[in-house]
């Protein structure tokens, strides 16, 4: 649902569970880094009409859920943890007269494939948002009505559990008192939250250029070396990708036991190459 003006005040003060994921290095779109500029107010959190029209079908998601249950809801605000003033939730809704949350998600089209069709196959990126909102609501079951591609109407069940909420508490812990606290940032990756975090802290150059120290030193040359290794395997990759689609020829594709790859036309009329291993199958 859509925080209110208050609770978006307020976000600094505390961890919240949709922001653990990216703390734990699940979230897809984003890292412990844009978490931190958040908490430390030097960056502001995005508003763009797929969040908006998001939230508003929200509330045909959340009378569809409530009529197929047979149940009553209510909305809720943000609660934080008895325990540990630094973790907080904003729970969709509870289910009156049960111990149960109730998780609301308006799933596009380009995601559909993430949400499987098993009782409790969210994808790994929200598990840690609803995981949260169980431990600090102190329930121990949590439905995630999702409306999936706009066609079709899933209702999730995930239970707690308690080994995996701690392994986040921890995560969550270090996060807010080694870095929020004192505010020191995340340590310097590759992503791209990284490259954001950076930007937003040295926005623009006031100083002139520095001599290079052994450490830069070093790490150009790593620079350098990585370059030279990425540029090859790119040739390789794109010589190994040509010389399987000379030897496919007409066929559409071809399976092994352990990989399979596909090169045929996509609703557009482009041909597309697509190779998958077993593990990714």
């Amino acid at each position: 649902m859509t925080l209110t003006i208050d609770q978006l005040a307020t976000r600094h003060l505390t961890l919240g569970a949709s922001e653990i994921a990216a703390v734990a290095g699940l979230n897809p779109w984003k890292t412990a880094h844009d978490v931190w500029l958040l908490k430390l107010q030097l960056a502001e959190s995005s508003d763009n009409v797929r969040t908006r029209m998001g939230n508003r079908v929200e509330a045909c998601v959340l009378a569809e859920y409530c009529e197929t249950e047979g149940v009553e809801a209510e909305l809720m605000g943000t609660v934080v943890h008895p325990s540990h003033g630094w973790m907080s939730a904003t729970p969709d809704a509870r289910i009156k007269g049960a111990r149960r949350l109730l998780e609301i998600k308006c799933v596009g089209w380009r995601m559909a494939h993430h949400w499987g069709t098993e009782v409790d196959a969210i994808p790994e990126y929200y598990r840690p948002q609803v995981e949260q909102q169980m431990e600090v609501c102190d329930v121990d079951e949590c439905h995630v009505a999702a409306w999936i591609g706009g066609s079709e109407f899933r209702i999730y069940t995930i239970k707690r559990d308690r080994e995996l909420a701690g392994i986040l508490t921890e995560i969550g812990r270090r996060f807010w008192h080694e870095h929020v606290i004192p505010g020191i940032p995340p340590p310097v990756d590759g992503s791209e939250g990284a490259r954001r975090m950076l930007d937003k802290l040295f926005p623009r150059n006031t100083k002139p250029m520095l001599q290079a120290t052994p450490e830069l030193s070093g790490l150009a040359a790593r620079l350098r070396e990585a370059k030279v290794l990425t540029e090859r395997a790119e040739a390789e990759q794109a010589a190994a990708q040509n010389k399987i689609i000379e030897a496919l020829g007409d066929a559409e594709g071809v399976a092994a036991p352990d990989f399979r790859i596909t090169y045929r036309a996509d609703k557009a009329g482009k041909r597309r190459f697509l190779f998958k291993t077993k593990e990714a199958a």
